[in-house]
């Protein structure tokens, strides 16, 4: 019997951060993870209507700067766990971040690519 996928929308508008993260969910786990991606805030929004079970969101979209980015998701996600990714090691972002609905956070370049499918899953684990 095969597992279910877990699906992931990534809201990233950075090409490389993108094949980063999608190559790191399709050796992480094994393909257990589908990966569909949103370059800018809107566009991610308009995608959750497919049906999701995590969000991994960039706070400095086109659209979007700040952790009003993580406000704007978390109105229009309701209880899908976010992950925020970002650059940012800023301790004040980070609360703010979470403060306005982020599950987690996590900066990007500080943790191995192997690890993306560990912090999408307890992000899933959390809300559960």
């Amino acid at each position: 019997m095969s597992r279910a996928s877990t699906r992931v929308l990534l809201i990233e508008d950075s090409y490389g951060d993108v094949v980063l993260a999608r190559r790191a969910l399709e050796i992480g786990d094994g393909g257990r993870f589908e990966l569909t991606v949103a370059g800018t805030l809107g566009d991610g929004i308009e995608c959750l209507a497919q049906g999701f079970d995590a969000i991994l969101l960039d706070i400095t979209l086109p659209d979007s700067v700040g952790p009003e980015t993580v406000t704007r998701m978390r109105a229009a996600a309701r209880d899908l766990p976010i992950v925020v990714l970002s650059g940012s090691d800023d301790a004040e972002v980070v609360d703010r971040c979470l403060r306005a609905g982020a599950d987690g956070y996590e900066q990007k370049g500080q943790f191995a690519p192997s690890d993306l499918c560990h912090i999408v899953t307890r992000a899933i684990g959390r809300e559960r």
